[in-house]
């Protein structure tokens, strides 16, 4: 008697399998030695987010695979991909989900453990995620070479530009300010206090970006966002004094709050170590660039 066709383990039955029902299909899709590409393609092209989930997480995915799974997969398709530290991701493909990430929470913490995601990939990412995973995008930029980390911002200057929000109705009047106290007294830090409270907010952020040598659309989103872990850095390595830092926190929170947060935004600023403040500014100057270019 001859064998069926759609005997398991057969090459001839595994792509048979692999259409069936997820229950049946799952194993095949996940873990069959026999399945070709091509297989791949056509159980993308004729199933569901269930099927197209279990090829994400295959131990070897296809450059051409991935991209299909990334055009036609939902989002949890996506996190599964990404999660596949041996799925072959094209830089199209990361760009395609770096982009889904600001609909959804979901994949931040994914992409992010992603090693082969692009440096520049991480910048862009970092106005966008909350403040744990602004951490770690830090910790890794830190680690690579300064040469290559240009490199990599240059190669995503366009992308980081588009990220710019509209200039506010007062900047112009803000810059001419900012000039004038630049002749007089100087922009430090009692002129930046001043500015805060006469609620000069936007002279204030283009203020704080020239002492911290920053872009302002930067620092506004720093200040607005709340990022006190970014704006430590960015004082710390600008060598402010401690209060200074706390002042200028303290007008990022909630008035109710501000007070209470001091001693514990005061204590935060102190664990900063100096070095590894200036190090961490490499990446936030570097985004700046690439955004003022």
């Amino acid at each position: 008697m001859k064998d069926s066709p759609f005997k398991r383990g057969t090459k001839w039955g595994a792509p048979q399998f692999a259409h069936d029902h997820i229950a049946v299909a799952e194993p095949v899709l996940t873990r069959s030695p026999v399945l070709t590409e091509g297989d791949f393609l056509s159980v993308i092209d004729a199933t569901g987010s269930d099927h197209m989930e279990a090829i994400a997480r295959r131990p070897m995915v296809s450059e051409r695979v991935a991209e299909a799974l990334v055009a036609r997969g939902d989002d949890r398709v996506a996190i599964s991909l990404v999660r596949n530290q041996s799925a072959q991701l094209s830089r199209g493909a990361m760009e395609a989900i770096v982009d889904r990430m600001s609909v959804n929470k979901d994949l931040h913490e994914p992409l992010i453990e992603r090693a082969s995601l692009p440096s520049d990939l991480l910048f862009q990412m970092y106005a966008e995620v909350e403040t744990k995973l602004r951490k770690r995008i830090i910790a890794r930029i830190a680690d690579i070479d300064p040469k290559a980390l240009e490199e990599a911002v240059a190669s995503g200057r366009a992308r980081l530009a588009a990220l710019d929000g509209k200039a506010p109705d007062d900047y112009p009047e803000a810059v001419k300010l900012i000039a004038t106290l630049r002749r007089a007294p100087g922009i430090n830090g009692v002129t930046l206090v001043k500015l805060i409270n006469e609620k000069k907010y936007t002279a204030f952020y283009i203020g704080l970006a020239e002492m911290l040598n920053l872009d302002v659309q930067m620092v506004k989103r720093m200040m607005e966002e709340q990022d006190l872990d970014g704006l430590a850095i960015a004082c710390r390595a600008a060598g402010f004094h401690r209060a200074l830092f706390v002042t200028i926190a303290a007008s990022s929170s909630d008035a109710n709050d501000a007070l209470g947060k001091a001693t514990q935004m005061g204590e935060m600023y102190t664990k900063v170590s100096i070095e590894a403040a200036q190090r961490a500014m490499r990446f936030f100057r570097l985004r700046s660039g690439a955004r003022r270019e």
